[in-house]
């Protein structure tokens, strides 16, 4: 009796890690079907996060959409860019009544091609306020000053695998998603978090025409943590997981901001 428990324990085992290899692997091998633009002339030189500290999740798509194999030439006219048409028809449209379920999305991080791009972070609402002397006169401030011009980002490519154009959800023209890394427990959790607008309007669509790529960059982070990352992505409702990739982070970085929930939305995208 002993030892048929055992056996079954041991083949209900073989039978979890061989589903969780395969579904790896059947992510691994769509990725690999896919051939990425090839992208020349882009930054190379920026610098790495280094932060003991959760920073909120600023990610813009490019101004490209392409094809599967496309050469994407930088110039400086590439820019973050809110797509507001698509084949002659308004993005409202689109926002309203089509492909809102986003059936056939796939995300994917091309970690061997690495760019430098423009730092963006929120503006410090801090640098606004004015300081007063004791005889009532204001203290000058110095302009405030980013802590990075341009920093290294891996480009990531959201792809439309349909016959029909998706419309992909964002928000003030950034797109809804964190990154996330395995604890030393191994379990998935968040090292960004996504600052919702209790704006309305702040809320449009980025028409991704069938079998198209649209592409978009995330930090590269820096720190003495080797592990897995991933990306998760909100659109409509629904949630996208790219490939995991190796790198490094802070453990710092795993502590939620104290106020995580805003406007009713959960900042880490885990509902």
């Amino acid at each position: 009796m002993t030892k048929s428990v055992t056996i079954s324990y041991l083949w209900l085992i073989g039978i979890l890690l061989g589903c969780t290899s395969s579904e790896t692997s059947l992510h691994e091998n769509r990725v690999q079907k896919i051939k990425l633009p090839i992208l020349v002339n882009f930054p190379k030189s920026g610098s790495l996060i280094d932060t003991n500290a959760q920073l909120e999740s600023i990610s813009f798509p490019l101004n490209c959409i392409a094809k599967q194999g496309t050469t994407i030439t930088y110039v400086d006219s590439i820019d973050y860019h809110e797509f507001k048409t698509v084949d002659g028809e308004t993005y409202m449209y689109y926002w309203k009544q089509k492909n809102r379920n986003n059936d056939g999305l796939e995300l994917y991080v091309d970690v061997k091609h690495p760019i430098a791009w423009k730092y963006w972070e929120a503006f410090p609402f801090e640098s606004l306020l004015i300081e007063i002397d004791e005889e009532g006169n204001e203290i000058p401030k110095k302009p405030y000053q980013p802590p990075y011009k341009k920093v290294i980002k891996f480009p990531v490519y959201i792809y439309n695998s349909t016959d029909s154009t998706q419309a992909i959800e964002n928000q003030d023209g950034r797109l809804i998603l964190v990154q996330e890394a395995l604890t030393k427990d191994n379990k998935w959790k968040a090292i960004e978090y996504f600052e919702y607008s209790g704006c309305g309007n702040s809320y449009g669509i980025i028409p991704l025409p069938s079998h198209s790529l649209l592409m978009f960059g995330i930090n590269k982070y820096s720190g003495n943590y080797k592990t897995k990352l991933r990306v998760r992505l909100k659109s409509n409702g629904q949630m996208f997981l790219s490939n995991e990739f190796d790198g490094y982070i802070n453990i710092g970085q795993f502590e939620e901001d104290a106020e995580t929930i805003r406007f009713g939305h959960d900042r880490y995208l885990n509902e």
